[in-house]
């Protein structure tokens, strides 16, 4: 920044300069009010008051905040003497891990005090559905999903939690309940999620998959104004409902298009895929314009994950090692997927340009998932590419014709689709969609924000 070091606050010795600014800080300073205990008595409480007597932070004209989060305390030599002598209590770097592991919950928690979205609005597939396809088409997704975390299905094709789940618990926010699911008084104060399972961003073709992106925004423009006259009506709805100014400020979140390439692998060539994906995205451009004509400002957009990793893909069309990339997945489907990606950013981009007050944040979940498959033992996992959920063994334990939790007769014999005993080893679930412990572990990724575009300083608000 080309500025002169600080000069301490308290230090007067040598008629210190303090006008390119001061410096508040003190050794063994806490957050929490000093006691006998801390050794310090310039706690943070005292530092402001100081700051307030050298200038008499926002009130007192401050705008610019750079917070650093907290160090891994349990790296740290003098903790590691005290609290490391059982290797037990140690993490994967020989480091104190409740130290290091009370540093990250703090660090997520600090992080969300910035953000403060008012509430979330999620548009995508099965990967973010939180019940909206199972309420739609009145089906029960019954155990063992849900086994993991909710003790019940819970109307998510998953052992647990899904990535949305776990990103509105790093926005310090509820899970979100879905638009179509009315049972058991669902609050959308907070938010509401359109997303459904087997969407896709083009006009859906089947009556199986008929909540497409374009109906998902159509839903949420009739959701907004239904909201909007409810609060005219009556202000105590407002427990139950976001505010006007929440759909303005609030954020926006996709994830879909998975869908739209995988499902036409079964009836069209590469090339013909790859020729379709302008077509898909101009779709997908119209339904981010309605949502910006709607107030919608803070856009965060996923990319597509590497598809031809999947057990039910590799077990349709990975047979053949020669159609296999350097993954061992199938070539064609992560091809696919790279080019749409290449598209959709350059969308983006496009978008941030055309709409000078928006942000437009691209995510690449692509390269969170592709390399949790290629370094899966790293992060604690057993099995990259075989389904923990599902019926026929090694190497990908998926059968099309009995999925999940599915008992049916093959070859004259009743058998049953069942879980795994430990999901934790597993990235995949059921063949499609990630477990819990895989998707905690993309989230955790998205919240670095390492995967984001552009990066944080180009940014009007600040990522988690």
């Amino acid at each position: 920044m080309d500025l002169p070091f600080l000069n301490p606050y308290l230090d007067s010795i040598g008629m210190p300069s303090f006008r390119k600014g001061c410096n508040f800080v003190a050794a063994w300073t806490t957050i929490f009010a000093a006691t006998s205990a801390s050794g310090c008595p310039f706690s943070f409480g005292v530092q402001v008051d100081q700051f307030i007597r050298f200038k008499k932070l926002y009130d007192q004209g401050a705008w610019n905040f750079w917070i650093q989060n907290s160090s891994p305390q349990g790296c740290y030599t003098h903790n590691v003497a005290l609290f490391g002598i059982d290797t037990s209590k140690l993490d994967e770097l020989g480091f104190v891990s409740s130290h290091n592991e009370t540093a990250k919950v703090f660090n997520l928690q600090l992080h969300a005090l910035y953000l403060n979205y008012p509430a979330v609005f999620n548009f995508g597939d099965s990967n973010s559905d939180t019940g909206e396809f199972a309420a739609g088409m009145g089906l029960l997704i019954g155990p063992p999903n849900g086994q993991k975390f909710f003790n019940t299905s819970s109307e998510r094709e998953c052992d647990g939690r899904l990535i949305v789940d776990f990103l509105m618990d790093g926005l310090g926010l509820p899970f979100l309940n879905s638009y179509l699911d009315s049972i058991g008084e669902p609050s959308f104060q907070k938010g509401c999620n359109f997303a459904a399972s087997r969407s896709t961003i083009l006009p859906a073709t089947a009556p199986s998959r008929p909540f497409s992106f374009g109906v998902q925004v159509d839903q949420f423009i009739r959701f907004k104004t239904r909201v909007l006259e409810l609060l005219a009506k009556d202000t105590n709805i407002g427990k139950y409902v976001p505010t006007e100014s929440s759909f303005q400020k609030g954020l926006y979140m996709f994830d879909i298009g998975q869908n739209d390439l995988s499902v036409a692998f079964l009836n069209k060539s590469l090339d013909e895929i790859l020729a379709s994906i302008p077509t898909i995205l101009l779709e997908f451009e119209t339904g981010i314009t309605k949502l910006y004509d709607q107030g919608a400002r803070n856009f965060w957009i996923h990319n597509t994950g590497p598809s031809g990793c999947l057990p039910a893909i590799l077990s349709l069309f990975g047979t053949d090692p020669s159609k296999l990339d350097e993954l061992g997945c199938v070539s064609s489907f992560n091809k696919a997927a790279k080019v749409f990606n290449l598209q959709l950013h350059a969308l983006c981009k496009k978008l941030q340009g055309q709409y000078a007050d928006a942000n437009v944040t691209y995510v690449d979940i692509f390269a969170i998932k592709s390399n949790l498959v290629a370094n899966y033992s790293q992060y604690g996992f057993k099995q990259p590419k075989m389904a923990c959920c599902g019926y026929g063994g090694p190497p990908f334990n998926y059968n099309i014709e009995i999925t999940c939790g599915q008992t049916k007769v093959l070859n004259g014999t009743s058998v049953t689709a069942k879980a795994c005993s430990n999901s934790a080893e597993y990235i995949s679930w059921d063949g499609v969609h990630f477990t819990e412990a895989a998707n905690k572990y993309v989230a955790s990724q998205i919240l670095t924000g390492k995967y984001s575009s552009p990066p944080f300083s180009d940014k009007k608000y600040v990522y988690f």
